[in-house]
């Protein structure tokens, strides 16, 4: 029985990637990429369970389209734990996150006890000054997830130096110094997302997505989410915001929404994979990835898989651009570049550690920049 499941992978594997061809290098680099800035964590190092950390030193670089060869940033570090109580422990699921100007990083706390283990959503944080290398601290709750493997990022601010996250059913915009402003209150608060312009905020809450303008101070019910026969709340992802806050994107399983703000209409795209982050292009189009990944509990051998669409809301069509079968669809995280032609995003070969790729629009180019995970482009 092993040996016929080995032989249906290997021929699901050769169906899978038989049209794949390689792909040829980028030689040329849009003016607007070439100084553009791309930031990213350096890939696992040696890590065991109880403390020891994942990441060492200089663990986060720096990089650009334009060059050939990428560099740490000096002296920053990054801690976080494997999970010794499985899902319990959520200071696993916080991956380290840069603010748009690179000044500030968030990573799960240093110390780490036994003890301090808590059997709800909330994480400590350190906030760090990369320049001064001076840190504060902070409790936060991040949203549920899915799987084990799943990770979060708590978002900066694209005007300044701060960053939202939730404490209990709290909404709070933090500055590196932790002063607070209170954006919100609601109950069973699970997840939000904060948009551009930071005048609205969309927040998935008691079973629903609500959408609050911020400077009038109203409330909308957009959609009601619901559960998983009656019982297990349903999970909402990819929340994106286009730049000028006339549109989002969220995704719950295999269909993608898109709300206008406007026209008050949503509009709904099945792309046949559950979907785990979109990425806007442009008004009329978004990247997306789409896979699959075996449940916490599953016990049946599963193969994960994830694909990088183009989806052009025009005409409703999807393009494969990218896909890779036995990978995780966590980390791919793809990110546009400042010309819109490129985009970056982290995948593992099947042996080696993560690479941060640059990619054309039609994926038919790529280049390793560096070696690493969740990239992103900062200001030049």
């Amino acid at each position: 029985m092993k040996k016929l499941f080995s032989f249906l992978c290997g021929i699901l594997y050769f169906i899978f990637n038989s049209c794949a061809t390689d792909k040829a290098l980028i030689e040329v680099i849009p003016v607007e990429d070439q100084n553009a800035t791309v930031y990213y964590c350096n890939d696992e190092t040696s890590f065991t369970l109880n403390g020891l950390l994942l990441y060492g030193e200089n663990s986060f670089g720096i990089s650009s389209g334009g060059q050939s060869a990428d560099q740490n940033i000096s002296g920053s570090t990054a801690s976080f734990f494997t999970f010794p109580l499985g899902r319990y422990d959520k200071s696993f699921a916080l991956l380290p996150s840069i603010s748009f100007e690179g000044k500030y990083l968030i990573k799960t706390a240093d110390q780490f006890k036994w003890i301090q283990i808590r059997f709800n959503r909330d994480v400590d944080i350190n906030i760090v000054d990369l320049i001064s290398k001076d840190e504060t601290n902070l409790t936060v709750t991040i949203p549920g997830l899915e799987y084990s493997a799943e990770k979060y990022q708590i978002p900066w601010s694209r005007k300044a130096d701060v960053f939202f996250a939730m404490k209990n059913d709290s909404i709070y915009k933090f500055f590196p110094d932790l002063t607070a402003e209170l954006l919100l209150t609601t109950k069973y608060l699970y997840d939000f997302s904060v948009s551009p312009s930071e005048n609205y905020t969309l927040v998935f809450a008691d079973d629903s997505l609500f959408l609050y303008d911020l400077k009038n101070n109203t409330k909308e019910s957009i959609f009601e989410v619901g559960r998983v026969l009656g019982l297990n709340p349903k999970y909402v992802r990819a929340i994106n915001w286009l730049e000028d806050d006339s549109k989002f994107t969220f995704a719950i399983g295999w269909t993608v929404y898109i709300y206008n703000l406007s026209e008050g209409i949503i509009s709904e795209y099945d792309l046949g994979d559950k979907v785990f982050d979109v990425m806007w292009i442009n008004d009329t189009s978004f990247l997306c990835v789409t896979g699959d990944y075996p449940p916490d509990l599953a016990h049946i051998k599963f193969v994960p898989y994830y694909k990088i669409l183009k989806v052009s809301l025009l005409d409703g069509s999807s393009e494969v651009i990218h896909k890779k079968l036995n990978h995780e669809p966590f980390k791919i995280k793809p990110r546009l570049s400042p010309s819109k032609k490129l985009f970056v995003f982290s995948e593992r070969p099947t042996n080696g550690p993560y690479k941060v790729k640059l990619m054309s629009l039609d994926g038919k180019n790529e280049k390793v920049i560096a070696e690493g995970f969740l990239p992103f482009w900062g200001p030049k």
